[in-house]
């Protein structure tokens, strides 16, 4: 069995599957920036929340 893609695993499944949203850590030392991203990942978290419901309804 060979490693695939997002790309590619959304192709087999039919092609109708939206894909994850990724997170990103900056690794800064900045308190303000630290927390503009922990709530832009959180958002990132409840849209991959949604695109999963979406995903299980498209076979």
């Amino acid at each position: 069995m060979a490693e695939m893609t997002m790309k590619e695993m959304v192709n087999v499944n039919g092609g109708e599957k939206k894909e994850y949203l990724s997170l990103s850590w900056s690794g800064t030392d900045n308190e303000l920036v630290y927390a503009a991203e922990a709530l832009c990942n959180g958002v990132k978290i409840l849209a991959n929340g949604c695109i999963w419901i979406y995903n299980q309804f498209q076979d």
